[in-house]
């Protein structure tokens, strides 16, 4: 089924960096012994693969201006109303141009790519697990590990341990 869904993926013409991190996250999905596990990372490829999608295809300078500061800054705080104020955008159109262009609210665009971001550095690095939730703008490790389990279905430490570097610091 992997192979088949690489297939499929294919055919969306996604950059390199998105092909390799799907392809990563489709390797877990290869030793994921439960099906609620399975469901949760092709959740996440999916929108990986559609954030990508959407941003490539987009071509309007205010939300890509907007998505670019919020790729650059993600460890901050990226509420709507500070968005609002730093673009200097009333809060109810900026959340209607994320929400009609990218079908996903401010706070979910930053909240996946904290995660995706959090995913990779469990993969390819030995940090601690507390550090990286630091690090990708979480205040407290366990908030960031309840996100991170609801979204990919398992805890940061399983995660690491199926498709990373097994030896946590955490």
């Amino acid at each position: 089924h992997c192979q088949r869904f690489q297939e499929v993926l294919s055919y969306c013409r996604l950059d390199d960096t998105t092909l390799r991190k799907i392809n990563t996250l489709l390797s877990v999905c290869a030793v994921c012994d439960d099906a609620i596990s399975i469901r949760h990372l092709l959740i996440v490829i999916l929108r990986t693969a559609l954030v990508a999608m959407t941003f490539r295809n987009y071509t309007s300078p205010k939300l890509q201006h907007v998505q670019r500061w919020i790729d650059q800054h993600y460890t901050e705080n990226c509420s709507i109303e500070q968005l609002s104020q730093h673009f200097h955008y009333n809060p109810v159109y900026l959340s209607r141009l994320f929400r009609q262009n990218l079908h996903c609210t401010i706070h979910a665009y930053v909240r996946n790519l904290r995660l995706r971001k959090a995913a990779e550095l469990l993969v390819h690095t030995g940090i601690s697990i507390g550090c990286i939730a630091e690090e990708v703008g979480y205040a407290d490790a366990q908030h960031f590990s309840r996100h991170f389990k609801q979204d990919y279905g398992m805890t940061p430490k399983t995660y690491r341990k199926k498709c990373g570097k097994g030896d946590d610091a955490s």
